[in-house]
């Protein structure tokens, strides 16, 4: 019996990985769903994401990968509730936090990758890496977008370039869990 609830411990990672592909999509279409990614809409987000990734990694916690992910999803969840207690962030803002979020995630997910022993933590450390990317990306258009928006307010351009790169992360960070998730599938068998 011990035998058989262990073999879908690869399960809740599975899951959480579909979820959080599935709010990549939310996240990409957020310029239509309102006109600026206010704090409450973008925490609610980050707080589903968090609970998946988070739990998944505690049901997981016997792996090293789950204990990761239950990190990974505590941050997303503390940045989540950032934006709730704060609703009414305007696009500067909130991208202070979402680069604090890609920041300490994409640190987190690089640090414990290495060695890259099995492809579990290479795919740690694609999530790490595409999360330090996107933070740099974002760092390095941040005078650009607060000159545009000081001038012209938020416009459609740069709302379709924020929801892309949170949708970015959601989907690297859903993948990720999808594939880490059949290789433990693999090795319980």
């Amino acid at each position: 019996m011990a035998e058989s609830e262990g073999s879908w411990d690869f399960f809740p990672a599975m899951v959480a990985g579909v979820i959080i592909c599935a709010l990549a999509a939310v996240a990409l279409f957020l310029p239509l769903i309102q006109n600026s990614p206010h704090g409450e809409l973008l925490g609610w987000l980050l707080i589903v994401v968090g609970i998946a990734e988070a739990g998944s990694g505690w049901k997981r916690s016997k792996r090293r990968t789950g204990r990761i992910a239950f990190a990974a999803g505590a941050i997303a969840l503390v940045i989540g509730f950032l934006f709730l207690l704060n609703p009414s962030l305007h696009i500067v803002p909130a991208a202070y936090l979402i680069m604090l979020w890609l920041l300490l995630r994409g640190a987190l997910l690089l640090a414990v990758s290495f060695p890259w022993k099995d492809p579990e933590h290479a795919w740690l450390a694609v999530s790490g890496f595409a999360d330090i990317g996107l933070f740099l990306v974002l760092l390095a258009g941040l005078p650009v977008t607060a000159l545009t928006i000081s001038l012209f307010g938020p416009t459609p351009e740069v709302l379709a370039h924020f929801s892309l790169i949170v949708a970015a992360s959601f989907f690297v960070a859903g993948l990720s869990l999808v594939v880490i998730s059949l290789f433990e599938r693999r090795e319980l068998q």
